[in-house]
């Protein structure tokens, strides 16, 4: 798969099984972020996202750092938020 481009801002929703703290450790609650930024990992199938959590102010307050989350999240749901989907 070649890597998901998403626009920083969208808004993506992250159900269980569909993003990781870290390799092999699989998230079980849903999450609803604004993206910041999308790199490649080192795990096929998964991209590293730099985000902010949708209650997070930014950018219209002043966040303490540029991004609030980083994890890993499957290409397959990231590419369903760039198509509209789920």
């Amino acid at each position: 798969m070649t890597a998901v481009e998403l626009p920083a801002g969208t808004v993506v929703e992250l159900r269980p099984g569909k993003w990781q703290l870290r390799p092999g450790s699989v998230g079980d609650v849903i999450h609803h972020v604004r993206v910041v930024k999308v790199h490649e990992s080192l795990t096929t199938g998964w991209m590293w996202v730099y985000a902010h959590d949708v209650t997070c102010a930014w950018p219209e307050a002043d966040c303490a750092v540029p991004w609030c989350l980083e994890f890993l999240a499957s290409e397959v749901a990231l590419r369903a938020a760039v198509d509209g989907g789920r």
